[in-house]
């Protein structure tokens, strides 16, 4: 793999101009293109800076495309480097475009903190904006906001958000809460000129999928189209910011339909961009043509569009993921970068993008660009130097000084609610009417009028409301909600000109069918009625129709006109889901069309897509009998064994019907279908009720494998990194055969393996249980299980069930579902655990080996068998102490580079540099520098690669404030905390005064607190389940000192260990106690104090005079020596000096052999002890010097303004807390 690659070519001068105007069949009316100085800005009143921004980047269409990433400098992957950047470290240039998120806001992405309120989180995304701005990058701002309605995250398809926000909703004040903190933001992008950083702002991207609550499966075209308009009128005309181009984002594919794309197309008075997103996510081709050049016609309509309405295009999102997503090695289609950039230059409408962006970095599974040493590296530092592309350095110095002016906004009007499309279910309805391009104050008059009501023909005076708004109120007669559309017109008069706008709604709730009835068609009173109620899949929603049948009936029509390989459907969703259980077959009425093009009837079970396939060969109609039994899974789901079990049919959240083309010509015809149901006699499943078998269900007994090569076949559902499997007979639980797992954690940190295992029902069982072997692994064992999708959820549940690889022989270990947590998707209510009905339907099993300990093995092998769900008693896990250990005490960094490489996890450590002055112990230490001029805390982290600080008690470290008076923040990453699915954030803080002298301060566990995630009880501690897996640890300071806003403290000697005896003193001369020091009893030489004294050497001779290191704080006090075996007082009381030291003679007449030194204080407690030997022969040379371990941590004290203070002692093995 290459090195870093810097680019040397010259970008030629970049050209003005824009295309002139296309006349597109199908497409929308658009105002001609406007003069190269004028542009057709959404907003009219933006900055200069952003009407620049919006020339350039028209006029840069087709003289290169800019390459962005989204967190391009928040998140990497690529380890041992210095940059930020994966980018930055293959090329040695930034993205020119940066990609931000509003879940910054929430404190769920990076630059926010999770601790954060998000008003500040708003500020720093606003500073994140300047950052990326001086970097010479055009920051972009996606959008993925929570559901208004449940609170869950944008995955969340639970109620009709869409319609709850849009004004007169219920979330509408929840929603423009919200645009107040992306205003915030956008505010705070304020350069030190004063200006503000232009931002192209994204909401809503992909609405033409289905996985989010703006989608397609769970709004309007109408209600798409006006939270669209409303967000930027909201933000634009009520909040005041102008320093925002508005882009607009389907996801593909669009077969190069231009109609098809501007169906949810909000109009030119709100969008500057038009936008494009897709993936590639199927891994079965070797290359990636085939994605190319579907990515390519629908690019090339989208940059006509662009031209025709005098607009931008961009490739708003692409990438791979899915099966395709990048890994480590072994990746397919290794010129993906190249090729992509091929076949978009190769097309003279496609090349017209202006920019395309990837997605972000951010590990676990995540890459879509590859970092340094990647096999795909070279390939993007061609990409990079192909003269084609752009990158932050060549972007042109007059990106935001181009003199542009804004071309007047058309005048305009439009209904707002109740928005086309939509269902008016309650009487009565407000009806809302906005003007575009005109002030309210010009209307002489508005109303608005209904077709379809004969009772309803009069017009409707509409007046202008208190949120600028044309509106009434509209009284609908009962009779009149009866599942028909009527269509709304709006009429304004403004000076001379007469406007007009029509909205088509359907009056009354949606039909109730009949038990067993997928639907009859009946209950629709017209087309507008049956396109609200189904979904249109790569079509428009104009290809279906309602037509009459024999008998009077009305049934579905669907018109095709199919290319080779192209396919079209219709679906709908069910939210609650239905139970179709005690039902064993599917009926229809069919007319074909003698095409034998391919019928697919989809129903998605369970989580999962069943299919089945009546024929269209004939041209007879009649009734078409599919029984459930005969359902399969596509292709694409890898699923050939599952079946349409009860229990998945008890969970039917959607129903579908597709036409696939299926021959070597385009095909084109229409189908007729009828009376959808379900009938027969099934094994109805009810998930609420009991279960009624608790019999142990196996998982895996690896009796079945005739060889290794059959067990990995069936062990191969995941990639690399993977677990290395082979049939083992030395180590078996039970039967002949069990499992050999071999790790490599050499270059990741975690190795699995996975089988589908579906169908399995483990309901009814509550917990896991397998035999182990863990060998000498020290290693953590992860059980990964897959069910169906949580309620509102779009994809399937992964829980997590954890087990260390620790202790002595095989062990059979249980452990309760009611431990497994949720490890995706991100999001969910922490507090889910897997229900009878989650566990009715196990998918998938993953086994999986993740590194725990930077101490144990990297490499090695542990055997499981018997691998069941069942009911027994569940085994509570032992988790053995840690041992005490340096983290960092500097003094290994060659240089400020290193050390900041060393701690970069977050993006941000050149506040660090190596420091030799102020330091702990040894030669170096770090300068840790601050500036809360912009926000109130920085930090540095390093991965730690799953540590064991169990029985540690704390965290240590040396600190110089050197006059300052802030706060250190010591953050440790975790497992998640039970009833949480995120990863738990602790901190440890220690606020310190400006006139506090050096020293060690230690933090105890104990006063751990949960930072992140929201929602953990504040008396909430790490138990040892948690410390036994420590990944990421994080230094912060943070401000206490507001006038303080800038400058440096020290620290050293970071480690993790037993909890230090700190004495506090009273000034004066200490009096030694009255009576003789007598020996403690041997029993109070504890575990837990061994080696809590130091010496020079533990090898002494007879009559050797020795020197004690004690804990830090017993200066001043008087403490004595005792030597065991039978306890000799050394001496009498001893005054500790300075430097916390006493010095002991060893007698002389002492027998040779092993002893222990211990070391009690005024009060007879043992302060600790130490084993020493004596030989016969009496020291010739010098003492030496102190030696120093992980264990010098004993050594370090508690710090708090300056003074000493006392904290507990370490509790005993055993004493779990």
């Amino acid at each position: 793999m290459s090195p870093t690659v810097i680019r040397t070519r010259i970008l030629s001068t970049l050209a003005g101009g824009v295309a002139a105007a296309l006349v597109l069949a199908g497409a929308v009316s658009a105002a001609a293109a406007p003069a190269p100085t004028e542009v057709a800005i959404a907003d009219t009143g933006a900055t200069a800076e952003t009407r620049s921004l919006f020339a350039y980047l028209r006029d840069q269409q087709g003289q290169g495309v800019l390459f962005g990433q989204q967190h391009a400098t928040d998140y990497k992957v690529g380890t041992g480097t210095a940059t930020p950047s994966d980018v930055q470290d293959v090329t040695g240039d930034l993205p020119a475009v940066f990609g931000f998120d509003t879940l910054t806001i929430d404190g769920g992405e990076r630059p926010g903190v999770s601790s954060n309120t998000p008003e500040q989180n708003a500020d720093l995304l606003g500073a994140a904006f300047v950052a990326a701005d001086a970097e010479g990058a055009i920051p972009t701002l996606s959008a993925h906001m929570r559901n208004f309605i449940t609170g869950g995250n944008y995955a969340d398809l639970t109620g009709r958000v869409v319609a709850s926000i849009l004004p007169g909703g219920d979330h509408n004040a929840d929603f423009r809460a919200y645009l107040d903190l992306i205003a915030r933001a956008a505010n705070a992008a304020e350069r030190g000129d004063g200006s503000l950083v232009p931002i192209i702002f994204r909401p809503f991207h992909e609405n033409t999928g289905s996985w989010f609550w703006w989608g397609a499966a769970n709004t309007t075209a109408g209600e798409y189209k006006e939270i669209f308009r409303y967000t930027v009128e909201y933000l634009r005309d009520v909040k005041g910011v102008h320093n925002l181009l508005y882009a607009f984002s389907p996801n593909g594919t669009f077969d190069g339909d231009a109609a098809r794309y501007l169906e949810t197309y909000p109009g030119d008075a709100w969008v500057d961009v038009l936008g494009y997103d897709s993936y590639e996510n199927s891994n079965a081709p070797e290359n990636s043509d085939t994605w190319i050049a579907s990515a390519v016609t629908d690019l090339a309509m989208v940059t006509d569009l662009a031209a025709a309405h005098g607009k931008i295009s961009a490739f708003t999102e692409f990438g791979r993921n899915g099966d395709r997503t990048i890994g480590p090695s072994g990746n397919k289609s290794l010129n993906y970068f190249t090729d992509l950039l091929a076949g978009l230059t190769a097309d003279a409408k496609a090349k017209r993008v202006a920019f395309m962006l990837t997605w972000a970095n951010f590990g676990g599974g995540q890459i879509y660009v590859p970092p340094v040493g990647h096999e795909m590296a070279q390939d993007f530092a061609d990409y990079y130097d192909d003269p084609y592309t752009v990158f932050a350095s060549e972007l042109p110095g007059d990106v935001h000084t181009r003199t542009a002016t804004a071309a007047a906004a058309e005048l305009g009007i439009r209904i707002v609610t109740p928005a086309s499309g939509s269902r008016v279910a309650t009487s009565p309805a407000t009806v809302r009417v906005k003007l575009t391009g005109a002030d309210d104050s010009a209307v002489t008059a508005a109303s608005f009028t209904v077709a379809g009501l004969a009772d309803d023909t009069a017009p409707h005076t509409l007046a202008l409301d208190g949120d600028g708004y044309w509106s009434a109120s509209w009284a609908i007669a009962e009779d009149d909600l009866a599942n028909a559309s009527v269509t709304l017109t709006a009429t304004a008069t403004v000076g001379a000109d007469e406007l007009t706008a029509t909205s088509t709604v359907t009056l009354g709730a949606a039909p109730e069918l009949a038990p067993g009835v997928i639907d009859d068609f009946e209950g629709y009173g017209d087309d507008a009625a049956l396109r609200t109620a189904y979904t249109a899949q790569n079509t428009s929603s104009s290809a279906f129709s309602l037509v009459d049948v024999v008998g009077g009936t009305q049934a579905l029509k669907m018109d095709y006109s199919l290319a080779v390989g192209g396919y079209l459907g219709l679906t709908k969703s069910y939210s609650p889901t239905q139970n179709w259980s005690g039902d064993s077959e599917l009926h229809l009425w069919l007319d074909p069309d003698a095409s034998d093009q391919r019928l697919v009837i989809q129903i998605t079970a369970g989580g999962l897509a069943f299919e089945g396939y009546p024929s269209l060969a004939g041209d007879a109609p009649g009734e078409v009998v599919i029984p459930f039994a005969d359902f399969r899974t596509p292709t694409w789901q890898n699923l050939p064994d599952a079946r349409l079990t009860p229990e998945r049919l008890a969970d039917v959240s959607k129903f579908g019907i597709y036409l696939n083309q299926s021959g070597a010509t385009a095909a084109s015809g229409s189908i007729v279908i009828d009376d959808i149901r379900t009938d027969g006699d099934g094994d109805y499943y009810d998930p609420e009720a009991p279960p009624t078998s608790s019999e142990p269900v196996v998982v895996e007994d690896f009796e079945s494998y005739a060889s290794t090569t059959a067990a990995r076949a069936a062990w191969a559902n995941r990639g690399s990194p993977a677990l290395r499997l082979d049939l083992a007979t030395d180590h078996v639980g039970s039967g002949e055969q069990a499992g050999a797992f071999g790790f490599d954690f050499t270059s990741d940190g975690y190795n699995q393996l996975a089988r589908w295992t579906s169908p399995m029902n483990w309901a009814g069982r509550t917990q896991l249980s397998f035999w182990v072997d863990p060998g000498d692994a020290g290693q953590t064992l992860l059980f990964q299980f897959r069910t169906k999708a949580q309620p509102g959820q779009a994809e399937d549940t992964f829980w997590n069930l954890g087990y260390p690889l620790t202790g002595d022989g095989p062990q059979e270990v249980s452990l309760p579902f009611s431990d497994a947590t949720i490890g995706w998707p991100s999001g969910l209510d922490p507090a889910l655990r897997p229900t009878d009905a989650d566990l009715a339907d196990v998918k998938e099993f993953v086994i999986m080996a993740t590194q725990s300990s930077g101490t144990a093995p990297a490499t090695g092998t542990f055997w499981l068998d018997d691998i069941r769900a069942d009911g027994g008693t569940a085994t509570e896990p032992e988790y053995p102490a840690g041992t005490a250990f340096t983290l960092d005490d500097f003094e290994g960094y060659a240089d400020d580079a290193a050390l900041r490489a060393g701690w970069n996890n977050r993006g941000d450590a050149a506040q660090l540099s190596l420091e030799t002055e102020h330091v702990g112990e040894g030669a170096k230490a770090t300068a840790y520098s601050y500036d809360f001029s912009s926000q109130n805390y920085t930090q540095v982290a390093r991965w730690v690669g799953g540590q064991n600080w169990v029985d540690l008690d704390g965290v240590n470290f040396w600190l110089d404030p050197a006059g300052h008076a802030q706060k250190v923040i010591v953050q440790f990453r975790t497992g998640p905390v039970a009833g949480q699915s995120d990863d738990t954030f602790w901190n440890l803080e220690y606020a310190f005064a400006g006139d506090a002298a050096p020293g060690y301060v230690h933090l105890p566990f104990t006063d751990a607190v949960a930072g992140w995630p929201a929602g953990i009880s504040a008396s909430e501690r790490p138990s040892d389940a948690l410390l036994s897996s420590v990944t990421e640890v994080v230094l912060m300071l943070a401000q206490s000192d507001t006038a303080d806003t800038s400058g440096t403290v020290y620290l050293d000697d970071v480690s993790v260990g037993p909890a230090v005896i700190v004495i506090p003193t009273e000034p004066g001369e200490p009096t030694p106690p009255s009576a003789a020091p007598e020996a403690a009893g041997s029993d109070s030489l504890t575990p837990e104090l061994e080696n809590r004294i130091r010496l020079a050497s533990t090898q002494l001779h007879p009559g050797d005079t020795v020197t004690v290191y004690l804990p830090s704080g017993y200066s001043g006090e008087y403490v004595a020596g005792v030597l065991y075996s039978t306890p000799t007082v050394l001496g009498g009381w001893q005054l500790v000096t300075t430097g916390d030291t006493i010095s002991l003679t060893i007698p002389s007449d002492i027998a040779a052999g092993s002893h222990r030194l211990a070391v009690q204080d005024a009060d007879g407690a043992v302060i600790g002890w130490v084993a020493v030997t004596v030989s016969a022969l009496a020291a010739t040379g010098a003492e030496g010097e102190l030696l120093r371990d992980a264990a010098a941590s004993a050594l370090l004290a508690l710090l708090a303004g300056g003074g000493l203070v006392a904290v507990t002692r370490r509790r005993p093995r055993g004493a779990r807390g």
